[in-house]
């Protein structure tokens, strides 16, 4: 009796966890986690302080970020079913009911918003948040299937979750010190949608997806995303005079980070013969993180 019950539990288990890594799939908890850093450092700039606030902040982030990536995946079913990198998602493979994906992004949307207000008890962080979901789940994932244009909207919303988390602190909605961290954000965006364009180039013709290839070759995107690449990094270095990053040793690592950006891109881009996209996207996103780790280590050296 005994082992029939222990069965039974650990089968209760096993589809449980399965559940779970299903549903946290849909919400693309591992890149919601970086946005939701990027929200604490936002904060943490303009109020240097590990509260329960600055936490609560980046809670609601990613809750609320969690909520766009759930309801994202079911705007996106039928076109993930033509891409051979997403046609073995969750909802494409109805491995999770369209409603129960949908009660997921209503509670996490919703609970993100609540906890943005707590952690700052005033409207605008509230606003601009509602902003980030309108610009992502209903411009952005409307946009991208027909014209590349989408990036723009997509980027707008990329730079609000550290200036949402600057509001939240209490910075004006004109301080310079979080606008320069937002517009890098924002500068990061694009070269990281179009990497992600040339990686998975044949998947998007296959599926007759409008692609920024459509309109420029391979190499004129490469020298694009290296120019783009170069804005970034000279954004980084700014980040000292606007009073971001101001002790030494911090400033020197941030140096150290954008020169080693640029040279491994032009190293890529422009001496080795054969591109490898997925090794630029990770390069790319690892120099963000870093940086977001320098201005963080920043506020509590001074």
């Amino acid at each position: 009796m005994n082992k029939v019950s222990n069965m039974h539990s650990d089968i209760f288990v096993s589809n449980l966890v399965s559940r779970l890594l299903l549903h946290s799939e849909i919400a693309k908890v591992p890149m919601c986690l970086f946005i939701s850093f990027s929200s604490f450092v936002g904060y943490e700039v303009v109020k240097p302080e590990f509260s329960p606030m600055s936490f609560l902040t980046a809670a609601g982030i990613f809750f609320l970020a969690c909520g766009c990536a759930t309801l994202n995946n079911i705007q996106d079913k039928e076109f993930d079913r033509h891409l051979k990198r997403t046609k073995n998602r969750a909802l494409p493979q109805n491995k999770i009911s369209e409603l129960s994906a949908s009660v997921q992004a209503v509670l996490l949307i919703t609970s993100g918003l609540i906890l943005v207000y707590i952690a700052g008890y005033t409207i605008m962080p509230v606003i601009f948040s509602a902003a980030a979901i309108i610009l992502y789940n209903f411009i952005y994932t409307k946009m991208k299937i027909k014209t590349f244009m989408a990036i723009f909207p997509g980027a707008l919303c990329g730079m609000l979750p550290p200036f949402i988390g600057s509001l939240v602190a209490g910075a004006h909605i004109h301080d310079f010190r979080i606008i320069a961290v937002a517009i890098l954000f924002g500068l990061w965006q694009v070269p990281h949608y179009f990497l992600v364009v040339l990686e998975h180039h044949d998947d998007y013709k296959q599926g007759n997806l409008s692609s920024i290839l459509d309109i420029f070759t391979c190499a004129s995107l490469n020298r694009i995303i290296f120019a783009w690449i170069m804005s970034i990094s000279f954004l980084m270095l700014v980040l000292a005079p606007l009073d971001v990053i101001s002790t030494t040793i911090a400033f020197r690592g941030l140096v150290l980070n954008a020169f080693c950006l640029v040279i491994f891109f032009a190293y890529r881009f422009f001496l080795v013969p054969e591109v490898n996209y997925n090794k630029l996207f990770k390069m790319l996103n690892t120099s963000i993180m870093i940086m977001l780790l320098l201005v963080l280590a920043d506020r509590f050296l001074v």
